[in-house]
Parts: C-alpha cells; sequence; structure tokens
C-alpha cells in the first residue's frame, strides 16, 4: 500500500483510489533525491526504495505531455519531467507555516499561508 511521504500530508493509496491521485516514486539520482527527501521535511528515516509522494504536490506543468498518446486518442502516460521536485502543499522549512493549494473546477491554483499551532 502506498503512502505519502511528505510530513503534512496523511493521505495513502486505499483513500485516495478513485480520486485520479498518483503516487510517484523517489528518483534514483543522489542530488535530486537529497532535495526529495529535504522537501518532504519528515523527522524519521525516509526509505526512499519503497518511498512514494503524492501527485498532488506536483504541479500540472511538472508533467510530460504524452503528444503520441494523445494525438492517438489513446490513454496519456503520466510522467513527471526529469528534474521535478515536490512543490505544492509542502511545510514551508523553518518559518512554523505550511503552504496549501486550494484547487477547484476551472479556478486558477490559489496559495495561501496557515501558521501551524
Amino acid at each position: 500500500m502506498s503512502t505519502c511521504a511528505v510530513a503534512i500530508c496523511s493521505n495513502y493509496h486505499i483513500k485516495t483510489k478513485d480520486k485520479g491521485v498518483r503516487y510517484h516514486v523517489f528518483p534514483v539520482r543522489p542530488n535530486l533525491n537529497k532535495i526529495w527527501i529535504s522537501k518532504c521535511e519528515r523527522q524519521d528515516h525516509i526509505n526512499v526504495k519503497y518511498a512514494r509522494t503524492r501527485s498532488d504536490h506536483f504541479r500540472p506543468s511538472d508533467y510530460m505531455d504524452d503528444t503520441k498518446n494523445r494525438l492517438l486518442g489513446l490513454n496519456q502516460k503520466i510522467i513527471l519531467k526529469p528534474d521535478v521536485v515536490p512543490s505544492v502543499n509542502l511545510p514551508l522549512q523553518g518559518n512554523g507555516t505550511f503552504q496549501v493549494e486550494v484547487r477547484g473546477k476551472g479556478i486558477e491554483v490559489f496559495y495561501r499561508k496557515q501558521k501551524l499551532n
């Protein structure tokens, strides 16, 4: 069962099964892997062999366009661009706040910050 490695995220595969949420594996490249780990802001150890990050922690522009399948009318592959790092719905580092992205149908992305108690 996949769970999200981001500290403030309590989602897991069963909970998000029919909501179009994907779980991405951590990158193999060591430098990028370290950045992903730091973005998760976890206090405990992350086993990157099994860790996953939920698609809601990435922007739509972070994904590659599967032009071939789109033009052929086939299901498009959902693949992250090579150097992408989680950037949405993450704890902000060191200042006691976290970033929340509110999404709505047909509404542009909106950000707000909330203080952690």
